[in-house]
This record gives structure tokens, C-alpha cells and sequence, in this order.
């Protein structure tokens, strides 16, 4: 998967789809742009959430070591 190409689809499909393209997603195992909703990928909100949180953590523990 060329990531470039990837995200122009992306962008494509989100500007073109309507209320359908709020769904569109990047199908890692199909290597292509699909209907997220419809294969049953839900990110939740506490995931991006959690992953925020470590990841801030661990930039002020890096920071923090002199």
C-alpha cells in the first residue's frame, strides 16, 4: 500500500460521498478505501482517548530526563 495514494482516495471519497463518506476508511487487510462501518471497524472513543493520554505521558517522561 502506497500511503500517498491511500490517503488521496481517502480525501477523494470523503469529499464526494456525502454522508456515506463519513464511514470511508483506510481496510488494512483489503489494502484499499472502504466502508468501515460496514466490516465492522469501530474505533471507540476511550481508545483515542487512552492513546493520547499515554502517548502525552510518555513525552513528559522523556522531557523530564535530563
Amino acid at each position: 500500500m502506497d500511503s500517498t495514494d491511500v490517503l488521496n482516495k481517502l480525501r477523494q471519497v470523503h469529499n464526494t460521498a456525502g454522508d456515506k463518506g463519513m464511514w470511508q476508511g483506510v481496510d488494512v487487510l483489503g489494502g484499499k478505501v472502504d466502508d468501515l462501518m460496514e466490516l465492522f471497524v469501530w474505533e471507540p472513543e476511550i481508545v483515542r482517548i487512552n492513546v493520547l493520554t499515554a502517548a502525552t505521558e510518555a513525552a513528559c517522561t522523556i522531557l523530564s530526563v535530563d
